[in-house]
């Protein structure tokens, strides 16, 4: 089963059959619009983000609750990025208010940021280091490292060799490098044991655009990029990549 959101709104519920085909999509009603991420957790719940319209859950009986803090009724208005850590703490990004963290299964509920001393910068993204603590992207404010304990360890910008301010999503390869996308900064490696950056090269790709908005590595180790402007890259090993063509549409330049 799949669930499959629209910026403008909408959300649909997909079934696949046995013999691959889709089933005709259900499209779920809603209260809200500009949806911009979903997770599902360990539990089963559904998290939803919007832009300008907060944080949802919807249950498996597709009841939606939307996610107030009781100390900043506005703080998750704008949500760019939900993260589930391996304890099941869910972190959410925001554009405006910095990052929260949400532990409503141990009673503790909602923490801000400005309780860990983090800034209240646009949050992109999210992924969980060796130890337990975290790496943030922010959408122009660098990367920052937080320890186990919530501490900020390091902090990156582009004077320090950060490719880019501006660090969108992290996926890591089978080496434990931790590859991540960025505006006007390219695909980049950060190998979290000596914190060196690389920069990675699009061999093969002519004229290849510089402005990834996210990066996953598959299962057999291959590597797809989405490129603002010029659809999505992929690997094809020894350092050489390809443009992905798709054979029901052309039209994939501003794949996200």
């Amino acid at each position: 089963r799949l669930l499959v959101a629209s910026k403008e709104g909408d959300l649909w519920h997909i079934e696949l059959k046995d013999d691959g085909s889709i089933a005709e999509p259900v499209r779920i009603k809603v209260e809200f619009k500009s949806i911009t991420k979903m997770l599902k957790d360990r539990s089963g719940m559904v998290w939803i983000g919007t832009l300008g319209h907060g944080l949802w859950q919807m249950d498996r009986w597709l009841h939606f609750e939307k996610i107030v803090p009781p100390y900043e009724q506005d703080g998750l208005q704008q949500v760019h990025a939900i993260f589930e850590d391996k304890v099941g703490n869910v972190w959410i990004g925001t554009q405006h208010s910095g990052l929260w963290r949400y532990r409503d299964n141990r009673g503790e509920g909602i923490l801000h940021s400005s309780l860990l001393g983090f800034p209240n910068v646009n949050v992109s993204s999210f992924i969980e280091t060796k130890e337990g603590g975290l790496y943030v992207g922010t959408d122009g404010h660098g990367l920052y490292r937080l320890s186990e304990n919530l501490v900020t360890e390091r902090h990156w910008l582009r004077s320090d060799g950060l490719p880019s301010n501006s660090i969108l999503s992290f996926s890591r390869n089978k080496d434990g490098n931790i590859l991540f996308s960025s505006w006007a900064g390219n695909l980049a490696s950060l190998n979290p044991d000596t914190d060196r950056f690389s920069i990675i090269s699009y061999n093969g790709i002519r004229k290849p655009g510089n402005n990834s908005k996210s990066v996953r590595v598959m299962r057999d180790g291959e590597i797809w990029v989405t490129v603002l402007g010029d659809g999505i890259y992929r690997s094809k090993g020894f350092g050489m990549w390809e443009r992905v063509d798709f054979w029901f549409t052309k039209d994939v330049r501003d794949a996200w």
